[in-house]
């Protein structure tokens, strides 16, 4: 597991600058703290909001009720970028929607 450091350039690519609002979701939240720091500091707005939500997303259940949280409390998501999860090895079709 390799964190990787955000720096302008790199947030650049996600409208951070342009006063976008990002929540981020992972299981650590001494990290995800970090993350916000560092995202926090390349925001040009100060309206901006920096939000963080501890959950595993591999728990159907956990990652569901923070998606309900996150809509009412922060809105509606305009973009999502995935790059956690669990997968099954095996054809997909296989599974429910929850297990999946």
């Amino acid at each position: 597991y390799r964190r990787v450091k955000w720096d302008r350039e790199q947030v650049r690519h996600f409208g951070i600058p342009a006063g976008a609002n990002v929540t981020i979701l992972a299981r650590d939240s001494k990290k995800l703290e970090e993350a916000c720091a560092e995202v926090k500091s390349c925001c040009e707005d100060d309206n901006q909001k920096i939000n963080y939500f501890s959950v595993d997303v591999t728990n159907y259940e956990q990652a569901d009720n923070v998606l309900q949280r996150c809509a009412e409390e922060i809105g509606p998501v305009d973009m999502l970028i995935c790059c956690a999860g669990y997968a099954y090895p095996s054809k997909t079709g296989r599974y429910s929607f929850a297990t999946i």
